[in-house]
Formats: structure tokens, C-alpha cells, sequence
């Protein structure tokens, strides 16, 4: 059933773009984590955005992950 939702990695970009929605950002957040490796590629694409308080918040999220060490 992977192949039909996009398997962890588009769980990992859907999380993503839910972090943009203070609703539902802490959820979120916590998905990310409980992917931990698997969403660090989602989360280092939106590092370039402009929005400061979102790239606050996948900062710390990715440094919350110690995978994601050697991509940074």
C-alpha cells in the first residue's frame, strides 16, 4: 500500500506542509519526529523559504533528529 500513498516519504512531505497551519502544526511536529530519517530530505527543501518563524521551526525540528546531522 506504499507505493499507492507515497510510503513514508510522502507521509514525511504531508507532515510538512501541515506545519504551515498552527492548528495542526504540533501534531505535526510530532510525526516528523516519529519518522525520524525519513523526513529529514522533506524538511531540508523548505530550509530556503523566507518565512522565518517556519524556518525556525523546521530548524528545530531537524535538530531534534540526529540523523539528520551529516545532510545538514
Amino acid at each position: 500500500m506504499d507505493w499507492l500513498t507515497g510510503g513514508k516519504q510522502g507521509e514525511a512531505k504531508r507532515l510538512v506542509a501541515q506545519l504551515t497551519d498552527a492548528t495542526k502544526r504540533d501534531a505535526a511536529a510530532r510525526g516528523l519526529l516519529d519518522l525520524g530519517a525519513e523526513a529529514v530530505p522533506a524538511l531540508l527543501d523548505p530550509l530556503q523559504t523566507h518565512d522565518l518563524n517556519l524556518l525556525s521551526i523546521y530548524e528545530q525540528i531537524l535538530a531534534r533528529i540526529p540523523s539528520a546531522s551529516p545532510s545538514l
